[in-house]
């Protein structure tokens, strides 16, 4: 898909709401340096995925599991 494509997806889903980085259940403020503008479907796919985890949560998740990948590729020779 062109970048030229997915901008027009993006503008036509046209609704937008702040997702906060730290959720509000877990102490974040709703203050602009804890909120993210995000386009509603992209903020319901980013719940379905992770939930209430922070971004920082997230990010180390994803470390690790790349972390694991690089062990098994070197413990695995095809």
């Amino acid at each position: 898909m062109s970048r030229g494509k997915k901008k027009r997806i993006w503008q036509r889903a046209g609704k937008f709401n702040q997702h906060h980085l730290r959720p509000s259940s877990r102490g974040g403020q709703t203050i602009s340096s804890n909120l993210i503008r995000m386009d509603i479907n992209r903020h319901d796919a980013w719940h379905l995925l992770f939930n209430n985890l922070t971004l920082t949560e997230i990010i180390e998740i994803l470390t690790r599991l790349k972390n694991i990948k690089k062990k098994q590729a070197k413990t695995i020779k095809l």
